[in-house]
């Protein structure tokens, strides 16, 4: 009785041996019930707290890697069970719907959440300025994608399926193009998912709303309701932010099965036109971040590209000024690092040299 008692007490640290004997003692075998409840307790305790769940070892893993295995995994699938694997595209297209989804409620609560903290007199000059950085970068971004594309020449090769009608629509002129951003209606535009006059409505409603706000008194119905809706919107952009999270988890999922149904429907002749896209995508955003936004950087913000790409304060390359140089050395004298009581007395007692005697 003994060794059982001890053997439940070096497994379960709840179950003291004078309470088990005791027990055991008193109501005979019986008594081992009332040291179930310890053992569960135990149990339970470890299950929680010492071993991880499943599901979260399955959330440690980054998400980008979920998503690279289960596309894999989904190629797998489809040239393995071929066309009965198109069973799975469903999955797939409630991802495509999920993803068209958040598109307009990010676009439009991000947008005038920035607009919430431009002054009011600097919009001209920020205006300016984000429109021409829009205008290089995009034209940039074009150049580098047509010419990887027309080197790679990514999708020679796919045979279109049987059915299918190719549509050719002629390219419309600079002029309209132009008149395209101006939206007629902004909510039909939303429902169409006309993403470039929604970017415009939503800086022309946000940038009315920081003027409204900066020109009225403050306490008054109209400021309180401005700063009220700008809380609302940066709170509903957060929702959308948790929607966002909640769509990349099942990504993993809907990942799987377009590529199952696309594997699976077409067959092994999709992997090296598919392998073709790929590494145009890789050089075209490689060739993009590298010489663009990083040269970027060094010309135009006159900053340091490793600290700015590691999340650190802009240290700019520019030499320092006389008033500068003549701070620095008082400075070096006092060492903000590991300094005593009497160093600190020293140096504060000590005339720094750009002070006036």
């Amino acid at each position: 009785m003994r060794s059982l008692c001890r053997a439940l007490h070096e497994h379960t640290r709840p179950v003291p041996i004078k309470v088990c004997a005791s027990q055991l003692l008193l109501n005979g075998p019986k008594g081992i019930w009332a040291v179930v409840p310890f053992i569960h307790a135990r149990v339970s305790n470890m299950t929680t707290n010492d071993t991880p769940s499943l599901w979260n070892r399955y959330r440690s893993v980054p998400i980008f890697y979920r998503i690279m295995v289960s596309l894999v995994l989904g190629a797998i699938v489809g040239l393995v069970a071929g066309p009965s694997a198109t069973v799975l595209k469903p999955l797939g297209d409630i991802l495509v719907r999920l993803l068209q989804m958040i598109v307009v409620p990010i676009v439009v609560l991000t947008l005038i959440m920035g607009m919430r903290r431009i002054n009011p007199s600097n919009l001209g000059r920020v205006g300016a300025q984000t429109v021409g950085m829009y205008i290089l970068t995009t034209a940039i971004a074009i150049i580098f994608g047509l010419a990887v594309a027309n080197v790679v020449d990514p999708g020679v090769g796919v045979t279109i399926p049987r059915g299918a009608e190719a549509i050719q629509k002629t390219s419309p002129s600079m002029l309209q193009t132009f008149l395209n951003i101006f939206p007629t209606n902004p909510i039909s535009s939303m429902a169409d998912g006309n993403v470039l006059q929604v970017i415009f409505f939503s800086i022309v409603f946000g940038i009315g709303l920081a003027i409204v706000r900066e020109e009225t008194e403050e306490g008054s119905v109209v400021h309180q309701g401005a700063t009220t809706l700008f809380r609302m919107i940066e709170a509903a952009a957060n929702v959308m932010f948790k929607i966002v999270w909640g769509i990349m988890e099942y990504a993993v999922v809907g990942v799987f099965a377009l590529m199952a149904w696309a594997f699976g429907s077409t067959g092994p002749a999709l992997i090296f036109s598919f392998g073709k896209l790929i590494l145009a995508l890789g050089i075209a955003i490689v060739l993009h971040i590298t010489l663009t936004y990083l040269l970027g950087i060094v010309v135009l913000a006159e900053g340091n590209p490793r600290s700015t790409s590691s999340g650190g304060r802009r240290t700019p390359w520019r030499r320092r000024s006389p008033s500068a140089q003549a701070v620095a050395p008082s400075r070096s004298r006092c060492p903000t690092r590991r300094r005593t009581t009497a160093s600190r007395r020293a140096c504060s007692a000590s005339p720094s040299p750009s002070a006036p005697r």
